[in-house]
């Protein structure tokens, strides 16, 4: 997965990052498979540990762009609800969570 999504990126060929990434991503594993819980560890571990290295960037950016896709609209009753707009459109009545974590990304940042 992380070859495939790093194709294009600083990630790409950058094989120190992706083997601390692929360590940080197996050390959370509690069962011996990354779920979804063990790869967020991981990617905030990677955050946490080199955030200026070039797998925190690579994670940023995937947030940054993943944000991006969302935007925020009124129902025609006033209510405020996002919409994605990668293939079928999506939309929650609830902050998507890629923002609420982008948004705590930016204001630890700002500091």
């Amino acid at each position: 997965m992380l070859q495939a999504r790093a194709k294009g990126t600083a990630l790409s060929g950058d094989a120190h990052a992706m083997f601390t990434l692929c360590t940080l991503l197996s050390g959370q594993a509690e069962h011996g498979g990354i779920g979804a819980d063990e790869f967020e560890r991981g990617l905030v571990r990677a955050l946490v540990e080199d955030g200026d290295g070039a797998a925190a960037q690579w994670i940023l950016k995937e947030l940054m762009d993943e944000a991006d896709l969302w935007t925020e609209q009124t129902s025609d009753e006033g209510e405020l609800y996002w919409a994605h707009v990668r293939g079928e459109a999506e939309m929650t009545w609830t902050k998507p969570g890629v923002l609420t974590a982008l948004a705590r990304v930016k204001s630890a940042t700002s500091c």
